[in-house]
C-alpha cells in the first residue's frame, strides 16, 4: 500500500500518490460492499483456492472471456445447509408434495450438505465422503421397475439436467471460480481410469490432451464438457475412497483430497440451489428407495 518506486519519491509528490491511492481502494471497497449486498445479502466465502501451476496459464488462456463475465463473477455467493433448506421450504407446498422424486432428493441431500459442514475443516477425506452421498442423493435414479440405474448414467443425466436448468450460470462462475483447481484434477494421472489398468503411457498422452481439451474448453460458453470431465477424475477419486482402496489421513493423496473435497461441497451446494431454484417441476426420474412406512 505504501510501496512507491524511488523516481516517485525523487521527482513526484509520494503524499499526493499515496492519498490518491488510498481513495481508489475506498472506493473499490465501497462498490465491492454494494455488489455484495446485491448478491442476496449473504456474506461470502473466503476459500482458499489452488495455487497451482496451472492456475496462471489458466486465467492467461481465458482473459479475453473473463472480461464478459458479469461483475459478480469472483463474488459468487454459496449457500449453506441451513439457507438451501429454508429456500426449500419457501416452495409452494403443492408443488413440493406433488413432485416427491424432487423433494426426497433434497432432502436427503441436504442432509448429507449439513453433516460435511459440520466437520472440523481438516477432516478432508469425511468431507469428500458426506459431500458425495449428498450427490448421490441428488442424480440417484432407478427404472420404472425399480432397477437402479448404472451410476455413471444417472451422474452424466443428472448433469445434462441441471446445467440445463442453470439459467443464472451458477456452475458457469462455479468453475470459474475453481479454474486452477478444475485443471490441477484433470492434470492427474491417478485420476484417470485408465492408469490403473496398467495403460500407464496412454493415460498420461489422454491425461496431457485432455488438459489441453480444457483449457480450449474454458474460451467457449458451454463448458459442460470441462463439468464432465471433472466428474470424470472425481469419480476414480470416490471409487478408492469408497471402496477402501485409500488410507484414511494419507500424506500420498492429501493434496488431491483436499482440492477434491473443497470443489464438490461448492458444486453439491450449487446443485442443491438450482434444483430448488429451478427443479420442483422437473422429472427427475424415480428416486432409489423411496421411505416407506410399516
Amino acid at each position: 500500500m505504501n510501496l512507491l518506486r524511488p523516481v516517485d519519491y525523487y521527482r513526484g509528490n509520494p503524499e499526493a500518490l499515496l492519498a490518491e491511492r488510498r481513495r481508489k481502494l475506498t472506493t473499490a471497497r465501497q462498490l465491492r460492499k454494494q455488489e455484495n449486498i446485491t448478491l442476496c445479502q449473504h456474506p461470502l466465502p473466503s476459500p482458499a483456492e489452488d495455487s497451482t501451476r496451472w492456475a496462471g496459464k489458466a486465467i492467461l488462456y481465458s482473459r479475453r472471456r473473463l472480461s464478459r463475465f458479469d461483475r459478480d463473477f469472483l463474488l459468487f455467493a454459496m449457500y449453506s445447509s441451513v439457507e438451501l433448506r429454508n429456500r426449500f421450504r419457501q416452495l409452494p407446498r403443492d408443488l413440493r408434495d406433488g413432485n416427491q422424486d424432487f423433494s426426497i432428493r433434497v432432502w436427503r441431500a441436504l442432509s448429507w450438505l449439513e453433516r460435511a459442514e459440520s466437520l472440523d475443516s481438516g477432516d478432508v477425506d469425511g468431507q469428500f465422503i458426506f459431500c458425495w452421498i449428498g450427490m448421490n442423493a441428488l442424480y440417484g435414479r432407478q427404472s420404472s421397475a425399480h432397477r437402479p440405474w448404472g451410476d455413471r448414467e444417472s451422474l452424466g443425466t443428472f448433469l445434462s439436467q441441471v446445467w440445463r436448468l442453470d439459467s443464472h450460470g451458477l456452475l458457469h462462475k462455479l468453475l470459474g471460480k475453481r479454474q486452477g483447481s478444475v485443471l490441477n484434477l484433470i492434470d492427474n494421472k491417478y485420476l484417470n481410469s485408465r492408469f490403473w489398468d496398467g495403460e500407464t503411457a496412454p493415460a498420461i498422452r489422454q491425461v496431457k490432451q485432455e488438459v489441453k481439451s480444457a483449457i480450449l474448453g474454458y474460451q467457449k460458453t458451454n463448458w459442460l464438457p470441462i463439468l464432465r470431465l471433472l466428474f470424470e477424475r472425481l469419480y476414480v477419486l470416490r471409487n478408492q475412497v469408497f471402496h477402501g482402496a485409500s488410507t484414511k489421513g494419507s500424506r500420498l493423496n492429501r493434496r488431491t483430497l483436499q482440492i477434491s473435497a473443497a470443489i464438490l461441497m461448492d458444486l453439491l451446494q450449487t446443485f442443491l440451489q438450482i434444483t430448488i431454484d429451478a427443479g420442483v417441476t422437473e422429472d427427475w426420474g424415480n428416486v432409489t428407495f423411496p421411505p416407506r412406512e410399516d
